[in-house]
């Protein structure tokens, strides 16, 4: 007799009833071990990913909600994101798009392929770039609800936890300049603070009207990775943020400029670079807060 023919006799011997329940109940124990297993944390975490030169940016609150501020020049985000969420949970409650620019718009568009998002801010314009077509595409074919942002808007996240929107004036601003109508928004969960600068031009900053007891921040994101032509050291010296990070990769405009390290030196505000110090997480419980880098 063959082997296959005597496979097969032996495999209709087999009562494979007497395997069925006890493997299910095996992969249920399995499945929720590595549920309950996943680290659980009644912190807000506010993390910059290390996406080279461009901005990715995610947040956690303490009650579980997940925001996804741009996503970086291509599809590392979604590696960082794959880390940072259980495997089972493919879920975006918010995605926020400060501006179109592809080294913070492009890693979304691999986003919305992979997960789940509940809902999109973002302040839709007339931009001809390929990448811009792509996720509008996407938004559109998902029916995802769509929120526009514009300065007095304030995002709540939870109830600890809120984005307060500073910039831009009107959603409908008009500029050449992408970066002058950049959503900034400022991170607001107990007594911390953190100011998201986005790509603001230094005009933008000067204009920008900071709510009394957020000027004495505990974070400050650096504006469009440290460029020279975007440092306003009024608001530096205004905000006086215990730590500055810079997110920042490998590029030809001389990112960050030696001005810009040099304004926060001067004021002995710290400086985390995602070129250097891998990805930045913050944790706070609206209290205390600290940090932790990774490469």
């Amino acid at each position: 007799m063959g082997a296959p023919a005597y496979l097969t006799i032996l495999i209709r011997k087999i009562n494979l009833r007497r395997f069925f329940w006890p493997g299910l109940v095996m992969l249920t124990i399995l499945v929720w071990a590595a549920v309950l297993s996943f680290p659980r944390d009644n912190r807000l975490l506010l993390k910059f990913y290390d996406v080279g030169e461009g901005d990715a940016i995610f947040i956690r609150t303490e009650q579980g909600k997940k925001v996804l501020i741009d996503g970086g020049p291509d599809g590392r985000v979604v590696n960082y994101l794959s880390k940072d969420l259980p495997f089972y949970d493919r879920t975006l409650d918010l995605m926020i798009v400060t501006h179109p620019h592809a080294d913070h718009l492009r890693g979304l568009v691999e986003v919305l392929t992979r997960y789940h998002v509940r809902r999109v801010v973002y302040n839709p314009g007339q931009y001809t770039e390929a990448v811009y077509r792509d996720f509008e595409r996407e938004i559109k074919a998902q029916n995802i609800p769509v929120w526009t942002a514009k300065v007095g808007d304030t995002l709540t996240l939870d109830a600890k936890s809120r984005l307060l929107v500073l910039w831009p004036t009107s959603i409908n601003q008009e500029t050449s300049n992408p970066n002058e109508t950049s959503i900034i928004l400022l991170l607001r969960t107990g007594a911390f603070s953190a100011l998201l600068l986005d790509d603001a031009e230094k005009s933008v900053q000067a204009a920008l009207f900071i709510p009394p007891g957020d000027d004495d921040l505990e974070v400050l994101k650096v504006p469009h990775h440290g460029a020279r032509t975007a440092l306003d050291e009024f608001l530096v010296a205004k905000a006086a943020p215990k730590l500055a990070v810079i997110s920042v990769g490998r590029n030809s405009y001389g990112h960050p400029s030696a001005e810009v390290l040099g304004a926060y030196s001067i004021r002995n505000i710290p400086i985390l670079r995602t070129d250097t110090a891998g990805s930045v997480s913050i944790l706070t419980d609206g209290l205390k807060w600290w940090y932790e880098t990774v490469r």
